[in-house]
């Protein structure tokens, strides 16, 4: 985990901030990929200390900030998805955000073409939250893992109709990751079966039979199962 400093208690938020500048700093050169800060507990000016760093960091995959007490964070953790492209997980859950500052961080999920699991549940997530969640998921083909949503007849919980859209785009990119891994092992198994030697037509001839031989064992196998 990330060496952190204690938190103070919520009142003193600047002297926080600033006990984090020397390990907060770290970030933008030590090579951590799962940092988790959760029940730390984190305040909103430290998570945005944080996010500072991450923007010029290239090595954490995975940010845990769930269990703190994070609220008004989710327009500027949307602008570090944004840019940041290492990202893959992000968990904010349990951290009592309102609806509009979730909003944000799921509206991240219109551009951001790395996220691929996304964890929000214990916020106050309404309705429209999710339902702008479908529609940013509609032109996203990364994102394969979402919180677990109720389903339910209350104002404040989700139509079936969303979720079963999630559900089907998750499973969508699921299955886009799940051949973009064969694609790539097709080219780690064609390769090396090739002479350096031989002229570029005959090689790229090669790896094109070896590779459909693979994908036509591959499907083979699928059916049987």
């Amino acid at each position: 985990p990330l060496p952190i400093a204690p938190s103070p208690p919520a009142s003193a938020v600047a002297t926080a901030v600033e006990l984090l500048q020397g390990p907060l700093a770290l970030m933008r050169t030590v090579h951590l990929s799962s940092p988790s800060l959760c029940r730390t507990p984190l305040l909103d000016g430290e998570a945005l200390l944080l996010f500072r760093a991450l923007y010029s960091n290239s090595s954490v995959t995975s940010l845990n900030l769930s269990n703190n007490s994070l609220k008004y964070i989710g327009e500027d953790l949307k602008h570090l998805l944004q840019y940041n492209t290492t990202i893959t997980s992000v968990d904010i859950s349990e951290n009592r955000m309102p609806t509009s500052q979730i909003r944000h961080v799921l509206e991240a999920m219109r551009t951001t073409h790395s996220v691929q699991r996304l964890f929000f549940a214990g916020n106050q997530c309404g309705a429209d939250a999710i339902s702008s969640l479908v529609s940013c998921m509609r032109m996203n083909y990364t994102l394969i893992e979402v919180s677990s949503l109720p389903i339910g007849r209350s104002s404040g919980w989700y139509s079936k109709e969303d979720l079963s859209k999630i559900a089907q785009y998750t499973a969508r990119n699921f299955e886009m990751s799940r051949r973009i891994r064969t694609e790539q092992q097709v080219v780690l198994l064609a390769t090396p079966h090739v002479d350096p030697q031989l002229p570029c037509e005959v090689a790229r001839m090669i790896c094109h039979c070896v590779a459909a031989a693979w994908i036509a064992q591959a499907l083979k196998e699928e059916a049987y199962c």
